[in-house]
C-alpha cells in the first residue's frame, strides 16, 4: 500500500537510511571538529544548547510538524498546513526577537556569563528552528521525502562548515555556530516559498483547532522523546560540571547515532500508519522494520564495544578517553530507542496517542529522580546507566499499549521468513527500476 504521494514506505525508508548515512557522517565530523577544536569544555557548552532547544521547539510548536504529517496523510489541504505553519512560525519569531531585545537591554550588550548566553542564543535560534522543523513535517506529509530529508542534511553541513570557519574564536563560537546551522536553511526555504505567496489560503479555524488539538496531543509524545535524551543533561550539569557533560555527549552522541536508523523509519511508519485505514499493513512492516532495526543495530552496536576503545580516543582526542567507557553503557539504548521510535510512531498514527504518554511519562518521572541520585553518588557514568534502566520500562509499556491496539503480539527475532520477505521486495524493486507514485513492496509470505 502506498503512502499518499511519492514512493512506497520500504522506498521511502531506504531513501532515507541513505540520508542518514550521510547525517551520521556530517553529525560525526561536527563531533570531532568541537571536540579537537573547542576541548570537552566547549562540547560540553554544545551539548547543553542542544539539549535545552531539543526541548524548547516541540513545546512552543505545539507539535505542528507532527500535525502536518498526520494532516496531510489524511488528506488535508496543503494550502492551509502550509500557512498555519508560516503563520505559527512568524509568530514565534516575534517573541523570539522581543526576547532577545529584551535580553541586550537588560545586559547593555551580550550577555557574558554562560547560562545568560545560552538563554540569548536559544531565543534568536529557536524561531528558525521551529520554521525548519515545520518544513520538513510538511514535506514528509506530502511523501517528499528526499526534501524532507534534505532539510536536515542542509543543517548539519551548514553546521559542519561554521564550526570549522568560526570556531578559532573559542569555546562560546559553538552558540553562534549552532544559530547559523538552522536560519542559514531556514531563510533558504523561505525564499523558495515566497512564489507560492499569492495562492496562501488563510487556514479554517475548524482545522486550526483540530491542528493544534492533535499537534498538542501528539507532541507530548515526542517532547518526552526528547526530553527522555536532553533532560539529564539540564539536571546533572550543575553537579558534574561543563567537561563531564563533554564527556557524556560524545558518548551519547556516538550511541544515538545507531538509533537513527529506527527513528528515521519511525517518521515514515507515522505517515504510512496514518494512512491506513485498517492498519492491518503497517502492523506488517512495523513488525518486519522493528526485526530488521534490532538485527542491524545489535551488529552495528557489537562492532562498536570492539573498537571503540581505540577509535575515540584517536578521532577525539585523549582527553576523550573516558567516554569509552560511557559508550559501552549506552550501546542497549540504540535498540531500545530505536524500537520504541518505530512502535510509538505506529500507535500515534493510529491515533493511540495516550498509552504512549503514559509510557514516555513513566521514564521521564524515573529519570527526574534517579539521574541526579547517579550523578551525585557514580557522575556522568551512573547517569549513562540510568538512560538504560528508564529505556527498557518505555519500551515494555510500550510494547503492551501495542499488544493491546492490535491484539497481536510482537515478534523480535529476524528470520527466515523476513529475509525472504525482504529479498523479494528487494528483487521486485531492481527490476522496475526506480519507484514511483503507488509502488509498495510485496507482502511476506504467508507462514
Amino acid at each position: 500500500m502506498s503512502v499518499g504521494r511519492g514512493h512506497s514506505f520500504g522506498t521511502n525508508v531506504l531513501i532515507s537510511f541513505v540520508f542518514t548515512a550521510g547525517l551520521m557522517g556530517l553529525a560525526f565530523s561536527n563531533s570531532v571538529v568541537v571536540a579537537r577544536m573547542v576541548g570537552a569544555e566547549g562540547r560540553g557548552l554544545y551539548a547543553l544548547a542542544v539539549a535545552i532547544l531539543g526541548i524548547l521547539v516541540p513545546l512552543v510548536n505545539f507539535g505542528l510538524g507532527l500535525s502536518s504529517i498526520w494532516s496531510l496523510g489524511r488528506g488535508e489541504s496543503p494550502g492551509e498546513v502550509s500557512s498555519l505553519n508560516h503563520l505559527w512560525s512568524a509568530l514565534v519569531l516575534i517573541v523570539g526577537a522581543a526576547l532577545a531585545g529584551a535580553g541586550v537591554w537588560w545586559f547593555h550588550g551580550l550577555p557574558e556569563a554562560e547560562w545568560a548566553l545560552v538563554a540569548f542564543s536559544l531565543a534568536v535560534t529557536t524561531p528558525a528552528a521551529v520554521y525548519v522543523e515545520n518544513t520538513r513535517g510538511f514535506f514528509l506529509g506530502r511523501n517528499q521525502v528526499v526534501r524532507y530529508n534534505g532539510v536536515q542534511a542542509s543543517t548539519a553541513s551548514v553546521l559542519l562548515l561554521a564550526n570549522v570557519t568560526l570556531l578559532g574564536w573559542g569555546p562560546k563560537a559553538v552558540l553562534l555556530t549552532l544559530g547559523l546551522a538552522y536560519w542559514v536553511p531556514a531563510l533558504g526555504m523561505l525564499l523558495g516559498h515566497l512564489p507560492h505567496v499569492a495562492r496562501a489560503v488563510w487556514p479554517r479555524r475548524a482545522f486550526v483547532n483540530g491542528s493544534l488539538g492533535y499537534g498538542a496531543r501528539a507532541t507530548g509524545s515526542h517532547l518526552i522523546e526528547v526530553m527522555l535524551y536532553r533532560l539529564d543533561y539540564l539536571l546533572v550539569t550543575p553537579i558534574v560540571g561543563m567537561a563531564a557533560i563533554g564527556m557524556f555527549s560524545v558518548a551519547d552522541q556516538i550511541a544515538g547515532m545507531l538509533s537513527l536508523v529506527g527513528l528515521v523509519a519511525g517518521r515514515m511508519m507515522l505517515a504510512q500508519s496514518a494512512s491506513d485505514p485498517t492498519g492491518e499493513t503497517s502492523r506488517r512492516k512495523l513488525g518486519l522494520s522493528v526485526r530488521t532495526l534490532l538485527l542491524v543495530v545489535g551488529l552495528g552496536s557489537l562492532a562498536l564495544a570492539a573498537t571503540g576503545w581505540w577509535i575515540v580516543p584517536a578521532v577525539f582526542g585523549e582527553e576523550f578517553r573516558a567516554s569509552v567507557l560511557g559508550l559501552m553503557i549506552l550501546l542497549p539504548n540504540a535498540l531500545s530507542r530505536g524500537a520504541n521510535g518505530l512502535i510509538s510512531a505506529h500507535l500515534i498514527g493510529r491515533n493511540v496517542i495516550r498509552p504512549v504518554l503514559i509510557a514516555g511519562s513513566v521514564a521521564v518521572v524515573m529519570m527526574l529522580v534517579l539521574s541526579p541520585l547517579a550523578a551525585l553518588v557514580f557522575g556522568w557514568l551512573g547517569v549513562a546507566a540510568v538512560r538504560g534502566i528508564v529505556m527498557s520500562a518505555q519500551l515494555a509499556l510500550n510494547v503492551r499499549a501495542y499488544t493491546e491496539e492490535s491484539g497481536e503480539a510482537m515478534r523480535w527475532i529476524f528470520d527466515a521468513q523476513d529475509y525472504r520477505a525482504l529479498r523479494a521486495w528487494l528483487t521486485a524493486r531492481l527490476r522496475r527500476g526506480p519507484a514511483g507514485p503507488g509502488d509498495a513492496p510485496p507482502p511476506p509470505p504467508s507462514p
